[in-house]
């Protein structure tokens, strides 16, 4: 498995950034994602919902392109490329939604013409 988390607390947090995300409350997204990626370390529940350490980052991302963090945006999805499956698709389109918004339109077609031949 590809960088699993199962904490309880992770999990609950990665939930209410979801939700906050989805009601267009950005900040509190940012939020709650940032305190579940330093809540990672917490106590193993096996009856806790399996998750991602990639979708912590590459959720994160979202919120703060949505707040105009770009910076720290495209370093989230970096990383959560980094993270992910190699046939994990999502990252990979964060990364270019954000090299975009930064203007690195260039920079965004290479990318994901480099990796076409992954999802081909």
């Amino acid at each position: 498995t590809h960088r699993v988390i199962k904490v309880k607390k992770v999990s609950e947090l990665k939930e209410a950034g979801n939700k906050a995300f989805l009601s267009n409350s950005f900040q509190e997204a940012e939020k709650l994602y940032s305190e579940a990626l330093t809540s990672r370390n917490g106590s193993f529940d096996d009856s806790v919902s399996e998750v991602y350490i990639w979708q912590l980052y590459s959720n994160r991302s979202a919120a703060r392109i949505k707040l105009g963090m770009l910076c720290e945006a495209l370093r989230d999805s970096l990383t959560a490329n980094m993270c992910a499956p190699i046939d994990e698709v999502k990252p990979l389109l964060r990364c270019a939604e954000v090299m975009a918004a930064l203007g690195m339109h260039k920079e965004a077609l290479d990318l994901l013409s480099d990796s076409e031949a992954k999802f081909l």
